[in-house]
């Protein structure tokens, strides 16, 4: 998570030039609120956390009719703000951290034949990006995003994985950092949820929704070598 900040800070920089808009800070502070972002911190249910491409263009479209800059379709501020995350993306890419030893994790899960994809809100062609980076693309059989299927909390992203793999819902445990991670697993229904305390989401925030929340996905695998969710066999879907 460490190049959502200086991204959207430089993203919100770059679109008051596109709008020539006179230098001012409270409407680079109301567009950077409105996705979610107010004094360098991330809010854990914002959109810059959990929402998509068309959500930050509704969120941006919003603010600048509010101070009278409206001359750009819907489509064109769209199809700028996609191209500007992916160029963005590209700078910022060196930030970007796994939060436990992911190759480590993610191989190990595959040695004991489980089957991996990840659902995000972000566009394919950043998730990408990212996964390369962190070297870990080889280890997902399903990478969802919401340029291809509909956005989380919408189950579709679980249904297709369920289908490529030929699975059941029950038979998928989802991890995830968000509210919206835990409620696409709730309305999948998933055969386990599990908040991950590793992004911008409090305890308070995850466990509702969580049968099992953890510091860390290192945590998936305990330290005596169980999968967590068999080391917690009462952990069962709600």
């Amino acid at each position: 998570h460490a190049i959502w900040i200086p991204t959207a800070l430089e993203l919100v920089d770059q679109l008051v030039d596109k709008v020539k808009a006179v230098e001012n800070d409270q409407l680079k502070n109301d567009l950077l609120k409105s996705i979610g972002v107010e004094a360098d911190c991330v809010s854990a249910d914002g959109i810059l956390a959990s929402g998509t491409t068309l959500d930050i263009t509704h969120a941006f479209e919003g603010i600048l009719q509010k101070y009278g800059f409206a001359s750009h379709s819907s489509q064109s501020l769209f199809d700028w703000i996609g191209e500007r995350l992916i160029a963005l993306t590209r700078r910022y890419i060196d930030h970007i951290q796994p939060a436990a030893d992911l190759k480590q994790l993610l191989k190990e899960l595959t040695d004991r034949g489980l089957v991996l994809g990840v659902a995000t809100a972000d566009d394919y062609e950043t998730t990408i990006l990212c996964l390369k980076k962190l070297q870990v693309e080889k280890y997902l059989g399903f990478i969802g995003t919401s340029d291809r299927y509909e956005k989380k909390p919408n189950p579709s992203m679980l249904e297709a994985f369920c289908k490529q793999f030929k699975l059941k819902p029950g038979e998928v445990v989802v991890v995830g950092d968000t509210t919206v991670d835990l409620t696409f697993a709730k309305n999948a229904t998933a055969g386990l949820a599990i908040g991950v305390l590793s992004g911008a989401s409090r305890r308070e925030h995850l466990e509702p929704l969580a049968n099992i929340t953890l510091q860390s996905v290192s945590e998936l695998i305990t330290a005596d070598g169980m999968l967590v969710w068999n080391a917690f066999p009462d952990k069962s879907a709600r």
